[in-house]
């Protein structure tokens, strides 16, 4: 079992909570390739919002790597590599 950190916006970090899955590196499969079930995902917000001036410095969601399924969410113009994630 390893853990992952997660550097994302706060907004971000709350639409992957509520659907249940991990995104990162602005939806590339590298990252969540590497990850393994059972292992701990944990991000970190700089920020409320992408690009936003306003610092939050925290961290702000953790879960655990539910299986070892990669799959491409389509969202129109964007299709972001997604995993499913338990969060606590």
């Amino acid at each position: 079992m390893k853990a992952w950190l997660g550097v994302v916006s706060a907004e971000h970090v709350e639409r992957g909570v509520e659907l249940g899955i991990a995104q990162l590196g602005h939806g590339k499969r590298s990252g969540l390739a590497r990850m393994q079930a059972g292992d701990t995902l944990i991000y970190y917000s700089p920020s409320r919002s992408l690009g936003g001036s306003v610092p939050l410095r925290q961290f702000t969601a953790l879960g655990t790597i539910v299986d070892d399924v990669i799959w491409q969410a389509d969202e129109g113009s964007f299709a972001p590599y997604r995993r499913r994630v338990r969060y606590l």
